[in-house]
């Protein structure tokens, strides 16, 4: 129950970071608060416990196997999530102390933490990582949304492999409907697809405005697979592109192409919200001729080049319902109370982080 109310992303050493170590991915925008405030804290407490405990044993198979210390690092995809709720919520800091109590005693599990599509200039992040101790930053990687080098193309960055599993586990949790609303809370769309040399990659992007007017940039991206422990190279295959969209009968935004792959990789597809308003979009990327996806994931993103024909024949959408989240304060409210906050988690984290010494 627990699981499933956390959405975790699980990936084993050979799909997890570039230096090869296993990755434990919380999409902490999607589950809500109030949900996990609800479980009782003993419970949270045993199911932490036995989930270090697992991870203990198999970072110890690691680290015999392979003759060198194996950890693992912890990511959380902060698209959508409601700092201001967070640290509102009495019951879910009260969990987090209990759980960082716990998480003490485990020094030796975590590599590092990431952070990232956090929005950028968040106010209580800048504070956060000005009371960090130099030795905790060292650990730490923030990452803006759309910066996809800092959380690319380091040695303890998500692989290649490991993005595309991202992506599709993120589209297990969507509506199912094609038309995806972005909005300023949720203002990214990403779609990814395993390529191998000479696939040719068909892409699509629809956009239809919502409200009266609204920017949307539009990027192809393409990460070629490394050497196990060498860090991947990034290549824009189409630089981004600021789309303006406007309200009315015609107002949908078409751009689609097609690229051959010169190596092995994930190609992905990128659309952000710029600034205010609100847009239903409605992006593909797919292998041509009918080919699956590359990987043990391919079916679960078997998107070929009948799905790009199906979005192009998709009608705009008719006042999609939009997903937001739900803030009690706003955006900036409770910004001091964050920052002690932040610095109370910090010190009660560095010697989980740090380790004994």
């Amino acid at each position: 129950h627990i699981q499933d109310l956390f959405k975790m992303l699980q990936l084993p050493a050979r799909c997890g970071t570039n230096d090869g170590m296993s990755l434990s991915l919380l999409p902490i925008g999607i589950f809500r608060l109030q949900d996990v405030s609800s479980v009782d804290d003993r419970q949270m407490v045993e199911w932490f416990v036995s989930m270090v405990e697992m991870r203990s044993l198999s970072l110890h198979n690691q680290s015999v196997r392979e003759k060198r210390m194996a950890k693992v690092v912890e990511v959380r995809d902060c698209q959508g999530f409601a700092w201001s709720s967070f640290f509102a919520s009495t019951a879910v800091i009260r969990q987090l102390k209990k759980i960082m109590d716990v998480a003490k005693q485990y020094p030796e599990v975590l590599g590092a933490m990431q952070l990232f599509n956090l929005e950028p200039g968040l106010r209580s992040i800048a504070l956060l990582r000005r009371v960090l101790p130099k030795e905790l930053q060292a650990k730490m990687i923030f990452s803006d949304r759309g910066d996809w080098p800092s959380i690319l193309e380091v040695r303890r960055g998500l692989c290649p492999e490991a993005v595309h599993r991202w992506s599709v586990h993120m589209e297990r949790f969507r509506s199912g409907a094609q038309w995806q609303p972005v909005t300023r809370d949720r203002p990214q769309v990403v779609r990814t697809v395993r390529v191998i040399a000479g696939s040719v990659v068909c892409w699509l992007f629809r956009g239809a405005c919502e409200s009266n007017v609204a920017s949307m940039k539009v990027a192809l991206i393409f990460l070629a697979d490394a050497c196990p422990g060498q860090v991947p190279s990034m290549a824009e295959v189409r630089r981004p592109e600021l789309l303006a969209l406007r309200s009315g009968a015609d107002s949908c935004v078409l751009r689609q192409g097609s690229w051959t792959a010169t190596q092995d990789g994930t190609v992905l597809l990128e659309a952000e919200l710029e600034g205010v308003g609100q847009v239903s979009v409605l992006a593909t990327v797919a292998l041509e001729g009918g080919a699956a996806g590359v990987g043990p994931d391919a079916s679960a993103s078997a998107l070929t080049a009948a799905a790009v024909k199906a979005a192009l024949a998709a009608p705009p959408p008719r006042a999609l319902p939009v997903a937001t989240t739900a803030s009690i304060l706003g955006p900036d409210a409770l910004f001091f109370v964050a920052g002690v906050v932040c610095a109370l988690l910090a010190m009660a984290a560095g010697r989980y982080l740090l380790g004994r010494g």
